[in-house]
């Protein structure tokens, strides 16, 4: 049994999930914001190592048409330097992470039953994290998704 850390990684929030390969159980777990890119990569550090995470699955954002932009060398780097930090013990997966966010958010909606009620309340909705932190849950469920098909 391996232990999963997915991350959505985002200029302004991470958001993280965990998982395990024995039962295919995805959790969202919370989102990193307010802090500093430093900051943020010991937390994520810190989680990898007290949840025993043998494997971290990164949110990769490629562009519709699948060249790389700006956000995917944003996340090259906070890997490279997470890698960095966490030593050669933990596996890094990059996985296309496309319309992620965009499933969360709908995700939630559906959940409450309605659109949200203005821009204001989405705007807070956003902020709050639960959007980022069900994107890498998507992550981590699609990546399970994926390896179950290549072992059938």
């Amino acid at each position: 049994m391996a232990n999963y850390l997915a991350l959505d990684v985002g200029r302004k929030r991470v958001g993280l999930s965990r998982g395990s390969d024995d039962l295919g159980v995805v959790l969202p777990m919370r989102v990193l914001s307010s802090m500093d890119r430093m900051s943020c990569l010991r937390e994520v550090t810190k989680t990898v190592s007290e949840l025993k995470i043998s494997v971290v699955v990164v949110g990769y954002p490629l562009n519709m048409d699948d060249s790389r932009g700006e956000m995917a060398e944003y996340v090259d780097k906070f890997v490279a330097e997470l890698k960095r930090l966490i030593g050669g013990d933990v596996a890094f997966v990059m996985f296309d992470e496309r319309l992620t966010s965009v499933q969360a958010e709908a995700d939630l909606q559906a959940m409450r039953g309605s659109k949200f009620e203005s821009p204001k309340r989405k705007k807070k909705v956003r902020k709050s994290g639960i959007i980022d932190s069900n994107a890498a849950a998507i992550i981590l469920r699609d990546y399970f998704n994926e390896l179950s098909l290549h072992t059938l």
